[in-house]
Parts: structure tokens; sequence; C-alpha cells
């Protein structure tokens, strides 16, 4: 099933800080076997947001949103979901009191500003938030599902690690997608490109993707099946194959593996070997 990340702040799009939820998202999504298709970030426009929103629920069947829940007047996120929607915005008094409770651990008084992040679109689906005083929510567009949380990286990742949003959002994922990871030392990436052509065709429902981060290249293996098992058993044997092709001894499957792991393998391969303290240098022509 195909997937979109949006992220919402005109923060982001002038590039004042770093767009690291949409990686982690990504990330997230694709493990538990949505196609993510498309990221975007969009400012916090109310007009910008609509339209956005438009086009990607023409385009996916899910979409996972960030940013622009804040007690401020540039966070217009809900505003915008409720008018694309068609309903007014309705206050939850569950959310209106832990915003209350959470001010009045720290010894603060809740301000005004702060009661409008208890407002949602009618009907939605409220994502309580542990970690701070923006809710979630969730609701359906048409035949898409969407889910709009926290832009602040703690609060979002907590409402994912929390299992509020992810129950929700994991059954939509058709579960037939395996993804490995293949990397490679010393080789360049149109060398590895040129030994590993011929794969996608030879294991059918493989993509093969590239990223060169020097002095290695990230090969990610990711197959489609009918079933979760039948797609890490193409994944897996595609990844074998892709492995010996870009010869084994500077090639590992696991993507944690130290690039010194395989520099140590690929030189035991030769029998190369550092001299001993007692040798001089050079004194074996065994020696690398």
């Amino acid at each position: 099933m195909t997937c979109a990340v949006l992220s919402i702040g005109t923060e982001l799009t002038r590039g004042e800080l770093v767009n690291s939820n949409a990686s982690w998202l990504g990330a997230e999504l694709t493990a538990i076997g949505f196609e993510v298709v498309e990221h975007i970030a969009v400012d916090d426009n109310r007009a910008r947001i609509i339209s956005a929103l438009e086009r990607l629920v023409e385009r996916t069947r899910v979409v996972v949103a960030t940013g622009g829940l804040g007690p401020t007047t540039d966070d217009v996120t809900t505003e915008a979901v409720a008018s694309a929607l068609g309903v007014r915005l309705v206050r939850d008094d569950a959310s209106l009191e832990h915003i209350r409770r959470r001010f009045e651990r720290v010894g603060r008084t809740m301000t005004p500003s702060n009661a409008k992040q208890a407002d949602f679109p009618e009907g939605a689906d409220i994502l309580p938030n542990p970690a701070g005083t923006a809710p979630g929510f969730g609701v359906r567009f048409r035949e898409c599902a969407l889910y709009f949380l926290p832009g602040v990286p703690r609060e979002m990742k907590t409402d994912c690690s929390k299992s509020r949003s992810r129950p929700r959002i994991r059954p939509l994922a058709p579960n037939n997608l395996f993804q490995s990871h293949l990397r490679t030392f010393g080789l360049p990436e149109s060398v590895v490109g040129e030994k590993l052509a011929g794969i996608e065709q030879g294991f059918v429902g493989t993509t093969i993707g590239y990223r060169a981060h020097f002095p290695e290249i990230e090969v990610k293996v990711l197959a489609r099946g009918v079933s979760l098992a039948a797609a890490r058993d193409v994944c897996e044997r595609a990844t074998a194959e892709g492995c010996g092709r870009a010869w084994a001894p500077t090639c590992s499957a696991k993507p944690r593996t130290p690039s010194r792991g395989m520099v140590g393998r690929a030189l035991r391969a030769r029998g190369w070997t550092w001299p001993s303290p007692s040798r001089a240098p050079g004194a074996s022509s065994g020696t690398c």
C-alpha cells in the first residue's frame, strides 16, 4: 500500500531546521510494510496545506503528517484539515484537561492559547501525547487514512513508540514487503551497479536502490511478494546473489557491520597480514 510523509512547518521550507522527522518516519513506515512513495514539506499556510492534502489523498492510501499542532498563530494544521474535510472544530474536554494538568505538574498556569490544542476536526480519532501538550489525531479523507502527529521529534517518536498511532497504522500495511541492506567497501558506485545488473530481472518483485557515502556504497534490496514470507524469501535470495557479485569479502548484508570488519575480511581472503613488531617493514612478501 502506498504511503506519503507530509512535513508541515515554515521552518522546514526555509531550511531553518533539518527535517529529521521525515527520514525517521520513512524508515519506520517502510519497516512495517508500506511503500513510501513521497516526502513533501509545506509551510504553515492553510491554503497550501489543504492543496497538499488534496493531492496526496488522490495518490496514496495513507498519509502521516507532522507539525503545526502547537498553540501559536502559525500552527494552522488542525484548522486546515477541518476545512479540507468540510467539518467544524470540536473541543475535546479530556485533551484540555491533560494539557492543564501537564502545566500544573511543572508549576505553571495554562495560557488561553494552549486551549486550541484540544480542538480537533469533528469525528477525529484523538491520539494522546504523553510527552507534550499537542495531541495528534487521525481522520479519513475520501479513500485515504491520515494521521497528524506533533512536529517536535521527541514527541512524534514517543507517539509512535508508545503505541498510540502505530497500532492504528500498522494494520493498513499489506505486510508483503521485505527489505535488506548490503554494504560494499572500496568499489565505486558505478562498478557496484554494473556488478548487480540484472538482479531485478532475475528476482521478480525486487527493486534495488543505491546510496553512496565514501568509502562505502549501501545497496537497498526491497522485495514485494504475495505475503511477507514470500517477499522475504525473494529478498534474501537476491541479497545473497548481490553480495556474491559484489565480491563477498568486501560486502556485508549486515548494515551495522563496521568498515574495518569488511576490510579485515578482504585482507584475510588475500592472505595478507600486517608485519609483527619484531619484523622490519616489508620483510615479508605476505604483508600489506
